[in-house]
């Protein structure tokens, strides 16, 4: 807060610009709750509450599919599997794509 006026001997009445402050702000509605004493409420929107639910599902969802994993480790170590160039070019296209956009 910034303070202009001082009083004539040099002193700030504090009390004064404070009430004047006070006055300047606007009231807000009280809300009653069971025990009849005033508290402050809080609203979510819909918008916030989507988004809080999204990201329930998505801390539902393993970082990795350890069963993926687990299958093409094996595969790797019998010699069975065999990498599809195409698709990891694709994927390394696609991902450095996404990197420009973000």
């Amino acid at each position: 807060m910034k303070i202009n006026n001082v009083g004539n001997n040099g002193t700030i009445d504090l009390a004064k610009i404070y009430g004047t402050q006070q006055k300047s702000e606007k009231p807000t509605s009280p809300v009653a709750t069971p025990t009849g004493v005033e508290g402050d409420r809080l609203e979510i929107s819909a918008e916030a509450k989507a988004i809080q639910a999204y990201k329930a599902k998505l801390e539902g969802i393993p970082n990795v599919r350890a069963d993926l994993v687990a299958s093409i480790a094996q595969r790797i170590k019998d010699g069975t599997y065999v990498a599809d160039a195409r698709k990891i070019a694709e994927g390394m296209i696609r991902e450095r794509l996404l990197d420009k956009l973000v």
